[in-house]
């Protein structure tokens, strides 16, 4: 938006590259290692707080579900990278379509993938579509389909001829170390938030 306002909005397509280039680290230094001791943290968490433990079908479920959620997470980070550059652009009806897209697109894989319904999950719904459905598992994966929706949409328009014309968004793609401390400059507040929140 600082480009845009500056009348330089080219510029500011590289602050998007690295903000994907980031999602991509930050999922590999972060989210990876999370998900691959995701039970070791709920049992230090069940440790600290002194929590009672949860029976051990609940408990391979909790471990499946995160562990899914986080190694889908770079498509989650990759599309708020994206998302920023549109709201910068004042285009924020892109994040948002994006957005609705992707919710509709996670209930409806939902019901299929959880109970193996084919249609919307109206109560009563009796459309079988021959199989029992995945269950948990089945409610993680179609939460990161959606947020692959999320991502793949805004990436279009992102890569489009027309925004691309406007703001060299092909041309912007190489690794920027100015471009990724400028981010991490602006950005670790909203960061630690994310985290703490998490």
């Amino acid at each position: 938006s600082q480009n845009l306002g500056a009348g330089r909005p080219q510029r500011g397509s590289a602050y998007a590259w690295n903000g994907l280039y980031l999602s991509v680290l930050a999922w590999l230094v972060v989210f990876v290692p999370f998900a691959i001791f995701l039970p070791q943290v709920f049992l230090a968490q069940q440790a600290i707080f002194d929590l009672t433990a949860p029976s051990e079908a609940v408990s391979a479920m909790q471990n499946q579900y995160g562990g899914i959620l986080l190694l889908g997470m770079v498509f989650t980070l990759g599309s708020r990278a994206l998302g920023h550059f549109f709201y910068g652009i004042h285009k924020p009806s892109v994040v948002m379509v994006s957005a609705i897209v992707g919710n509709i697109v996670n209930i409806l894989l939902c019901n299929y993938l959880v109970l193996g319904r084919v249609g919307l999950p109206f109560p009563g719904a009796q459309w079988q579509s021959g199989w029992e459905g995945m269950g948990v598992i089945g409610a993680a994966l179609s939460t990161v389909a959606g947020g692959i929706v999320e991502l793949v949409i805004p990436f279009a328009l992102f890569l489009a001829p027309k925004t691309d014309a406007a703001y060299h968004t092909r041309r912007a793609w190489r690794y920027s170390f100015a471009h990724v401390k400028d981010i991490l400059r602006i950005g670790w507040p909203a960061g630690l938030m994310g985290a703490n929140e998490l």
